[in-house]
């Protein structure tokens, strides 16, 4: 709930601590004057009313047996007489004898027009407005002869609180007058040093004059404030030499930061304008950094910059400055660069230093760069447009596949438009559903029957026709579109399998996983919601990871596969061969499948490596009890070639390319007979699965 502008408390801190002292000590004192009033006037008033009960009931004993033998003897002569006597006591006001029936025996009034005494309804003393009253048996105990009743005027009582009043209003004048006097000496010694700060504080303030020092000593809270402003003044030259640091300087990698880069680029270019130099600028753009900060944490993170920070400046010299300018981005400054060749092979040894595996924390990370290199004055003769040119270079070295350089060239920043038109074309795609599934039987050759199905996405544009998926999953992947991509993936394939299995010809779709799909923690949770959506049984969904995807983080990708198997979706190692996984670590991993990379098999049986490479995974994944798929089979030789050597799983153009679920039906429902294939698609229009994913 919002305070209140004009709240108690917001309105006191507006106050004086001049007045804040005066107005608290004032109402403190006064408020002690008021408990102290109150307490010495109701011990005055038990006081007197103690010493007025105990001489009426003395009054009341000596009246009561001195009259008990006249109310005795029915004598009211004698009864009326000893009232008299009470004429004695001027407090007393009216006195009464009652006989036992009610009946007034004998009264006595110091004023005839005062009203009778009524006959009391109990014993004991009893307090009106102005009178005390007592009514007393007359007689011995057990004796009932009648009742005394004496009224007593309370005027003593309220003269005696009267002058316990003014005495304690005297003390309290005297009270405040003393607190003035004692305000007055707090506001000396407490007001106008706290005052000489102030002015002191406006000298440094508005002057900058850092001389000034305050010549207030002591041990109390004053002093301390005044030895504190004064160290404060001298070490203050160290404080700002440290917030400039922090100004300039980033402080995980400890390299100068984006607003020192702009300074020393500037200068550079001022003193190569100068000289007739050359200056160099190079981008540099982390690649996949994002999955290993969302999988291994932001300490990892951390250390790994570090790391990058200590591999570029290895590479550097010492006239060369390398800076972090953002999250996962350095740039280079490369002053008195010949040309651009030399700042390319700087940009080689840049990239040949991130290759090289990286130990963090026990885990061992790879991390590869994307390298935009502009030069002055070749490329741009102004600050701004050089570090443009490397920028537009920098993307440009990205959606050339990463872990590349590329040296800036004019008709790139049309390219680099371009990348943005498609990135803001697939959001457009997405809402407007464009994407279609396309699916790519697998065959068993042992039974010539359809097996499974490869789910691949395809794009048609009405202005340009079908875009591949080489075309634009990389930007997917680079923008994080491919998360909502991915997912619409896996519902439209959950989708299709549903309609296989109610249609009564199930069959298993195998869909691509991409590397920020697998790096989301949150996974499996996401699939298995999808697969309970279209309750479609797990054993009929393979999900396909590349090598690469399994090697960035072994143990968390093992966790998660793990989790996969348990819950029965199909695992399998999409294009393998291409990366560097070994057999200590593959046998590590819960998977079901090896799928051969169509590199390796487009040259069979000529090609020798191929061959002998081709054999060494099929014996591999047979030793591990793994299902092997060929990819990219065109051919009847190749055929023959995988049958020998024990693979009888076969993907590729020979038995029909990327097709229409509709067509996938028919080849389910015709069964696909040996000898028989379909007719070869076209290798035109992106329908080739190298890029499905």
């Amino acid at each position: 709930m919002t305070q209140r502008t004009n709240s108690p408390n917001r309105r006191l801190r507006n106050v004086s601590i001049k007045s804040k002292i005066f107005w608290i000590f004032l109402g403190s004192n006064f408020l002690a004057v008021l408990i102290v009033a109150a307490l010495v006037i109701g011990d005055q008033y038990a006081e007197v009313r103690t010493i007025l009960e105990d001489d009426l009931l003395t009054q009341a004993n000596i009246v009561a047996d001195n009259a008990a033998a006249a109310v005795a003897f029915n004598d009211q002569k004698v009864a009326q007489e000893t009232l008299l006597a009470l004429r004695g006591s001027p407090n007393v006001r009216e006195a009464a004898i009652y006989l036992p029936t009610g009946a007034l025996f004998a009264e006595y009034k110091r004023d005839a027009a005062l009203p009778d005494i009524p006959m009391p309804g109990k014993k004991g003393f009893t307090y009106t407005g102005d009178s005390l009253d007592i009514a007393h048996p007359i007689g011995k105990p057990g004796q009932d002869l009648g009742t005394l009743v004496i009224r007593l005027d309370m005027d003593v009582l309220y003269h005696s609180m009267w002058r316990a009043l003014g005495a304690v209003f005297l003390a309290g004048v005297l009270a405040l007058m003393l607190a003035f006097a004692i305000i007055s000496w707090l506001q000396r010694i407490i007001i106008r040093p706290l005052s000489r700060l102030h002015e002191l504080m406006h000298a440094v303030s508005d002057e900058k004059d850092y001389s000034v020092r305050s010549d207030d000593s002591g041990k109390d809270e004053i002093g301390f404030l005044a030895a504190g402003f004064n160290q404060m003044l001298e070490k203050i030259d160290a404080h700002d030499n440290k917030l400039r640091k922090i100004a300039h300087y980033d402080n995980v990698t400890e390299l100068p930061n984006r607003h020192y880069f702009n300074q020393r680029l500037e200068d550079a270019i001022g003193v190569a304008a100068r000289e007739k130099q050359n200056v160099g600028v190079l981008f540099i753009d982390l690649d996949n950094f994002k999955v290993v900060n969302d999988t291994l944490g932001h300490n990892i993170g951390d250390l790994l910059l570090k790391a990058v920070s200590e591999k570029i400046s290895r590479t550097l010299r010492g006239s060369d400055c390398v800076c972090r300018i953002g999250g996962d981005e350095f740039a280079v400054i490369l002053q008195d660069i010949p040309g651009h060749a030399d700042a390319a092979i700087v940009a080689g040894k840049i990239l040949n230093e991130m290759a090289k595996p990286m130990w963090l924390s026990d885990s061992e990370i790879y991390i590869g760069a994307s390298i935009g290199i502009g030069l002055y004055p070749d490329d741009a003769t102004d600050m701004n447009s050089l570090l443009r040119c490397a920028d537009v270079a920098m993307y440009y070295a990205k959606s050339r596949g990463k872990n590349n350089y590329q040296l800036f060239q004019q008709d790139m920043e049309g390219k680099a438009l371009k990348r943005l038109a498609l990135e803001s074309a697939m959001r457009k795609a997405l809402e407007q559903k464009e994407f279609v599934l396309h699916y790519q039987p697998q065959v068993d050759l042992a039974t010539r029957k359809v097996i499974a199905v490869e789910a691949l996405i395809r794009w048609p544009r009405p202005d340009l026709g079908v875009v591949g998926p080489s075309d634009f999953i990389p930007v997917a992947e680079e923008s994080g579109l491919i998360i909502p991509i991915g997912d619409w993936v896996l519902r439209t394939a959950c989708d299709q399998a549903r309609q296989w299995l109610d249609a009564g010809t199930p069959l298993r779709i195998a869909v691509n996983l991409s590397g920020r799909q697998f790096s989301d923690e949150n996974l499996v949770s996401n699939i298995l919601a999808i697969t309970r959506e279209f309750d479609l049984p797990p054993e009929l969904l393979e999900l396909e990871i590349t090598e690469s995807m399994l090697m960035e983080s072994k143990e968390t990708s093992v966790g998660k596969l793990e989790e996969l198997k348990s819950a029965g979706f199909m695992l399998s190692v999409d294009d393998f061969g291409t990366g560097y996984s070994s057999m200590s670590y593959l046998k590590r991993f819960p998977i079901h499948a090896l799928k051969i990379d169509r590199s390796f098999i487009q040259d069979l049986p000529n090609n020798v490596d191929d061959a002998a490479i081709t054999k060494a995974i099929v014996s591999m994944a047979n030793s591990l009890g793994l299902e092997i798929v060929a990819e990219g089979v065109e051919t009847t030789a190749q055929i023959d070639f995988l049958r020998e050597n024990g693979c009888t799983i076969l993907q590729g153009f020979f038995f029909g390319g990327a097709m229409p679920a509709e067509q996938i039906s028919h080849m389910l429902s015709d069964g696909l007979q040996g000898g028989q294939r379909p007719e070869r698609m076209s290798r035109a229009g992106g329908n080739r699965p190298a890029a499905g994913r």
